[in-house]
């Protein structure tokens, strides 16, 4: 998977889908499998009853799958959004030192010329 690409010369995010409300009711069915056989809804899904219309568990593995992939498209478009905040923060404080070193030259100029008029 890639969640970038370089497009008329610079990098751009590629979309992907956020997952289908589907998907995220069978992650919440595949976290209650995971509280314990104590549940009796955990119980059930075991058993692959479909009766409740939870799936089974080897049919919430390709959803596990889908989420793992969205969730690594998630961290490599923060990865890239913290480089461009990173970047920008920098061509920023280039801007603020040159306008300081713009300032202090203009401000000298100013008093060299005040001085110059008042002699």
């Amino acid at each position: 998977m890639a969640p970038l690409r370089e497009g008329r010369g610079r990098w751009m995010m590629m979309m992907v889908p956020a997952p289908r409300v589907e998907d995220r009711t069978r992650v919440m069915m595949m976290m209650l499998l995971l509280r314990g056989a104590e549940d009796p809804r955990a119980k059930q899904l075991r058993q692959g009853e479909g009766a409740s219309g939870m799936p089974a568990i080897q049919d919430l593995v390709p959803v596990i799958y889908n989420q793992s992939e969205y969730i690594l498209h998630l961290e490599a478009e923060v990865k890239f959004c913290k480089e461009e905040v990173r970047g920008i923060k920098q061509r920023v404080q280039v801007v603020v030192l040159e306008n300081e070193k713009l300032q202090s030259s203009l401000t000298k100029t100013l008093m060299e010329n005040t001085a110059l008029e008042s002699t």
